[in-house]
């Protein structure tokens, strides 16, 4: 591997004006002039700060500044998640705050202002969440409510019955009604045995059960943009599992471990379908049974074998299993990657370019939120949404 730049813009960098796209002419970062968007196009914000929902922001420069949101992050606020949808200008979120059920939002201004749409009818603290989109529509599912929720770009959302927990949730790209899940039985665990995958074509209004030989139960699983047969299984079993045929079929990831045997957490597939990246802690890092690891590795082969792209050090610190994942939607060499020390008291975001071996990051006061949620912008995907959660 070349030797690996590494760009150290860490600082507590506060809350700071984002320069946005607004008034008179556009100006790229090479100087040239950019052309205005298209009517009804997406666009970058047009706003300095954001209003409606505190933990909410926007940044065009990895982090080192963000716009001004609605007010503090207070303790206990947690983002479900964050997706930009393909209706023009519209994003939607997934909010908890101390004392009250979990609430949708929706932006329909570019993440300028947000507005309540809808309520999860549970305590917002979550075991397990998921929040997806695909075109128009969004689908969120969390393990306290045993329901899927519809919510499409309008905003009016629809509860649906569930009859599994869900561990992972895939939407098709070319047909926002077509779904894939993978889980087990309501309130089930590894006593029940193996996971299942389930499918439906009415964005979940109802489901048929496939073929599966997985004998694990898993802890997430993660599918490929490109393709819904196309999913990564994670967990104790290995560390990692992948199937390139709906779930009939699993291979056991290869190259995870050079010591000892990683647990599997968060993972993400590429743009590409085949560039997957996932998050290990190897137990026995660097043969010493008393050391645990946090590794990122990083596949070119849909997630059959693995290479290490990143392991966590005193310098750039992460968890495997309180770091989140955000695969940049065109370039499958990049990743950003999400990690919160409260003890030390610092939130970090980092960016990993895997065709230059080059890892950036920012890091701010973690009393300013951690960052819980992603979703880049379709006008520029330079500019990053956040939603910051504050334990």
């Amino acid at each position: 591997m070349k030797s690996r730049l590494v760009i150290a813009l860490s600082a507590v960098a506060g809350l700071g004006a984002v320069a946005c796209g607004g008034g008179g002419s556009d100006v790229s970062e090479g100087g040239n002039p950019q052309t205005p968007p298209a009517a009804g196009a997406w666009r970058i914000p047009d706003c300095t700060s954001v209003s409606g929902q505190p933990g909410i922001t926007f940044t065009s420069d990895d982090g080192a500044t963000r716009a001004p949101g609605a007010g503090p992050v207070a303790p206990g606020t947690v983002i479900l998640g964050l997706v930009a949808l393909t209706t023009p200008n519209t994003l939607l979120t997934v909010v908890g705050s101390p004392g009250s059920s979990a609430k949708f939002l929706f932006s329909s201004d570019a993440g300028c202002t947000w507005r309540t749409t809808g309520q999860v009818t549970a305590d917002p603290i979550y075991e397990r969440a998921t929040l997806t989109a695909a075109g128009a529509m969004a689908y969120f599912w969390a393990e306290q409510t045993n329901s899927l929720y519809q919510v499409p770009a309008e905003g009016a959302v629809t509860q649906l019955s569930a009859t599994f927990n869900f561990y992972g949730l895939g939407v098709d790209e070319n047909d926002p009604l077509r779904i894939r899940a993978a889980g087990l039985a309501p309130h089930c665990r590894a006593s029940c045995g193996g996971s299942t995958i389930r499918s439906s074509t009415d964005g979940g209004w109802s489901w048929s059960l496939a073929e599966s030989q997985s004998p694990y139960p898993f802890f997430n699983v993660y599918f490929s943009p490109a393709s819904l047969d196309h999913m990564i299984a994670t967990g104790a079993f290995d560390g990692a599992q992948v199937s390139f045929d709906g779930g009939k079929q699993w291979v056991i990831s290869q190259g995870l471990d050079a010591e000892g045997e990683p647990i599997g957490y968060e993972a993400e597939v590429g743009p590409d379908g085949q560039t997957v990246w996932l998050l290990v802690d190897d137990p026995l890092a660097d043969n010493d049974p008393t050391t645990s690891r946090s590794v990122l590795l990083l596949s070119r082969d849909g997630g059959v074998s693995f290479e290490r792209a990143v392991t966590a050090d005193d310098e750039h610190p992460f968890s495997a299993a309180e770091t989140r994942l955000f695969t940049h939607p065109s370039d499958p060499d990049v990743v950003y990657f999400s990690y919160a020390d409260a003890g030390e008291g610092r939130s970090y975001l980092y960016r990993y370019d895997a065709g230059a071996d080059e890892l950036g990051w920012q890091a701010w006061p973690y009393s300013e939120g951690r960052v819980s949620a992603l979703a880049f912008s379709p006008a520029d995907s330079r500019y990053l949404y956040l939603g910051l959660a504050r334990d």
